[in-house]
């Protein structure tokens, strides 16, 4: 039987703090609805009402948690705004980031366009050291035919002497 009991007597404890907690807070949105010329200024009726709910330990409760809401979405906008910071920072470094890197593919670019003109000066110089090398190859044939004559000369001069 105290099984039993015991989870009444909590929802019993329950609708209590509840009923209690409602009954103020209607009395002090009474009291801040009659508003007379010798009524106190809102400020004081807010803060009277407020602390009749903070007397009840329901109400102190709940404003204990409202509290601590209050304190951590306060740390979670400093945190957010940190965050938001090295966020901006790390873009801006990105920005520049592609920024010299499109640079680079700029000039990239305008070698790999230039790259027709420079095969074409490359066959050309080619051309060129091949011509050079046949000129080359017959001035050396030329000069030992002349050596080949100049020694057959030398020796017959030799000879007739």
């Amino acid at each position: 039987m105290t099984s039993t009991a015991a989870p009444a007597g909590v929802v019993g404890s329950i609708k209590d703090t509840l009923a209690s907690m409602q009954h103020e807070l209607s009395h002090s949105v009474q009291k801040l609805r009659l508003g007379t010329s010798a009524a106190p200024s809102l400020q004081t009726c807010t803060d009277n009402a407020i602390a009749s709910i903070v007397v009840s330990e329901a109400g102190s409760n709940l404003m204990l948690k409202y509290q601590l809401h209050l304190q951590q979405i306060h740390d979670m906008g400093a945190e957010a705004a940190r965050l938001s910071n090295v966020c901006s920072t790390r873009m801006g470094n990105l920005h520049q980031m592609c920024q010299e890197h499109g640079h680079a593919m700029i000039e990239i670019s305008e070698k790999l366009r230039s790259l027709p003109a420079v095969r074409a000066q490359i066959r050309e110089l080619n051309r060129d050291l091949k011509k050079v090398n046949r000129f080359l190859l017959q001035t050396e044939i030329a000069l030992k035919n002349l050596e080949s004559i100049h020694e057959k000369t030398h020796h017959q001069e030799k000879t007739v002497s």
